[in-house]
């Protein structure tokens, strides 16, 4: 990433689908001040790192960000400057109906009186203030946050899904070590010798294995609700950003 963006010649730069890529987008070529510190060790034993590490610091300096203004609307001033232009629009088409009709009068010898005709002062102060398109930009922000929402949503539903698989399999191992735990206390003492010695040393074996997979499971289960519990914040700021 740091090459490609030094070089400046590569149309595109390869950042790795990760949480610590994507918050260093931005201070990587993009809107942020950045500040970079290297860390040098004074040890003949780190030479090497520490020559790599500020070639690395070297090749860095020379990225160059992108200035721009940290301007972001709500979905409501996206409306109100839709209706905005709306009405914009709206008025011009008028006045462009009154100059075509005049236009006409002009051809067929008709003289227009000046106090039908348009001034140019009225069609000055019809025009648009910028020429941004703000009708094509905004139907794919609003598609762009519904599909996002939709997907968070399937995510959060397969993430629940999963926590029901999970805590079904964990319920039947568990009911699995009990029974083999019973098992275990109900073996009589040495009577049976030699046959139940290895059938309780089999059973204590599967028993374990048993105890190992319930916790890997109970840890897999774990994860999952933390990632259900990301998913549900990150659910709850697009929310509050679509409000």
């Amino acid at each position: 990433v740091i090459s490609a963006l030094a070089e400046g010649t590569k149309t595109h730069v390869p950042y790795r689908d990760s949480k610590m890529t994507r918050i260093l987008q931005d201070s990587l070529g993009g809107n942020c001040r950045t500040t970079i510190v290297i860390c040098c060790s004074p040890s003949v034993f780190n030479e090497a790192e520490t020559k790599s590490t500020l070639m690395f610091g070297q090749r860095a300096k020379t990225i160059k960000n992108t200035v721009s203004v940290n301007l972001e609307l709500t979905a409501e001033e996206w409306k109100k400057k839709y209706e905005k232009e709306k009405e914009k629009n709206k008025a011009l088409k008028s006045v462009l109906q009154h100059l075509e009709m005049e236009l006409n009068r002009w051809r067929n010898g008709e003289a227009v009186p000046e106090d039908e005709q348009i001034s140019a002062k009225d069609q000055k102060s019809l025009e648009p203030c910028d020429n941004t398109p703000i009708i094509d930009n905004i139907t794919p922000v609003v598609d762009g946050i519904s599909a996002e929402k939709e997907k968070y949503d399937e995510e959060i539903t397969s993430l629940y899904r999963q926590l029901d698989d999970k805590d079904d399999e964990i319920n039947q191992q568990s009911q699995l070590a009990e029974k083999l735990k019973q098992q275990m206390l109900d073996q009589d003492e040495p009577s049976r010798v030699h046959v139940e010695q290895k059938l309780l040393a089999s059973t204590r074996r599967d028993y374990e294995k048993i105890q190992e997979e319930l916790t890997r499971l109970q840890i897999e289960n774990e994860a999952a609700k933390d990632e259900v519990k990301e998913v549900l914040q990150a659910l709850e700021e697009l929310a509050v950003n679509y409000d």
